[in-house]
């Protein structure tokens, strides 16, 4: 059912990202057992209470998890799959950030079809061309099945793509709308990405640090307000 409901195109990108993604090959320093068993900063959150890297409470256990998840992966375990997609999209937990890999973690997930996190992922990557060449037809696809089925990340994809064709301020207005309901579902991206909106953001990666000078400079300006007349005089 998945696959009618997307369509050839994001069939087409998976296969692609799978032939040519170099998944397996990323042993690093994990391997070695010589990683700090400690998030990096801005790591995205686990489910579970840290499910990946808690076993039994034991931290130096990460790298038999590590090789549990690839070797579940193996057999297109969705949740090992994205869960990798993860580790290798922020570089994070000891694994060294690997775009490639991560996009064919996360298509691969996608295409598994439990998740519906993993789709709105594969709709992100295509969109940014990150890992993976830049496809917004695949993109559209995964991420309409995405936000269709209530993930945050596929709502604020669309939002993306939206504000990147929008010519009208109607069409700016669906953007925003799909930023917002990712947002009320806590997704900060989106929350972000809505308030560069609001300051005329095209929604291209290339203008998003002009864009974000702007929110900066609207931040320090202040606002204008008009004083109160003092009491017992007349306004007018």
């Amino acid at each position: 059912a998945l696959a009618a409901e997307l369509g050839p195109a994001a069939e087409t990108s998976a296969k692609a990202a799978e032939e040519d993604g170099g998944v397996g090959e990323e042993l690093d320093a994990v391997d070695r057992g010589d990683a700090p068993w400690v998030a990096a900063v801005g790591a995205p959150p686990w489910r579970d209470a840290d499910p990946f890297w808690s076993v039994q409470g034991a931290p130096d256990r990460g790298a038999d998890v590590l090789h549990y998840y690839r070797h579940a992966a193996d057999q297109d375990d969705a949740q090992a799959l994205l869960a990798l997609g993860h580790l290798h999209f922020h570089g994070s937990r000891g694994v060294a950030q690997d775009l490639k890999a991560a996009a064919s973690y996360f298509l691969r997930a996608a295409e598994a079809g439990d998740d519906p996190a993993a789709l709105g992922w594969a709709g992100v990557v295509l969109a940014e061309g990150l890992g993976v060449e830049r496809d917004e037809d695949a993109a559209r696809a995964w991420l309409k099945a995405g936000e269709r089925r209530g993930d945050a990340v596929a709502m604020d994809g669309l939002g993306l793509l939206h504000l990147r064709s929008a010519t009208t301020a109607a069409e700016r207005d669906v953007a925003a709308g799909y930023f917002r309901r990712s947002s009320e579902k806590g997704y900060m991206d989106a929350l972000y990405h809505l308030g560069l909106a609001h300051l005329g953001w095209d929604g291209e990666a290339s203008s998003e640090a002009s864009a974000v000078d702007g929110f900066a400079d609207a931040l320090a300006t202040p606002a204008t307000a008009t004083a109160a007349p003092a009491r017992g005089t007349n306004p007018a």
